[in-house]
């Protein structure tokens, strides 16, 4: 092969990684905004670089799922039976939900039952032939930040044949602390923090009872 020739072809393989290099970084460094569909969900949260943040599936995985299946729901109040066991998944901040959602998994252990942790964990989409298998069920805050943003995500979602959060009460992964006043006082073992979209923020997280069947919304971090 002539000299010049093989010059060429090295100057040619240099340039094509350099153009590759430099595609793949301004890839990895896209910044995404608050409503964007992409990354498997809807964006509804960014740190401070705009790069990496949080999303949820454009659709609810449930409308109606238990917390855990200590007691199967029968429609009327139920009575808890007695348990010793300490509160499940407490930690409340944004991505805590992922170990939230390991720690109830463990607890309940049978993963051949269908209860809103399970639901996350077991979730699997495909967008852009690109497979998303890392859900997990909201902590406390990352619902309250999912209501902060739900303007645009039920925007987004309604037009990409998705659900709108409006009218229903979500299952978070946090579990009520029942070694604090006040829930010191009150058999909140058994409860975990719902969160009512039909009425507003933080204020609106009740203890809700873990058989009470409420929506489900997975997310996962990016």
């Amino acid at each position: 092969m002539p000299k010049s020739l093989t010059i060429i072809l090295i100057i040619l393989s240099i340039y094509s990684f350099s153009v590759k290099a430099q595609n793949d970084t301004v890839a990895n460094n896209h910044v995404y905004k608050i409503g964007d569909l992409t990354q498997g969900g809807i964006v509804f949260w960014l740190d401070d670089s705009g790069q990496h943040g949080l999303v949820c599936a454009k659709k609810d995985q449930a409308l109606r799922a238990q917390w855990d299946k200590e007691l199967e729901f029968n429609g009327g109040v139920m009575h808890h039976p007695e348990r010793n066991t300490k509160s499940v998944s407490t930690a409340e901040g944004i991505y805590d939900g992922k170990k939230n959602t390991q720690d109830i998994i463990k607890f309940v252990g049978d993963t051949n039952l269908i209860y809103a942790a399970i639901i996350c964990e077991k979730l699997v989409l495909v967008e852009d032939s690109i497979v998303y298998d890392d859900w997990y069920l909201p902590a406390r805050e990352e619902l309250i930040l999912i209501y902060k943003s739900r303007k645009f995500i039920n925007k987004v979602a309604l037009e990409n044949n998705g659900d709108s959060f409006d009218n229903k009460s979500y299952w978070s992964s946090t579990d009520v602390d029942c070694s604090v006043k006040p829930n010191l006082y009150m058999d909140n073992v058994h409860a975990a923090w719902g969160h009512n979209f039909n009425k507003g923020g933080k204020s609106f997280q009740v203890p809700s009872r873990k058989y009470m069947p409420l929506a489900v919304r997975a997310i996962r971090a990016f």
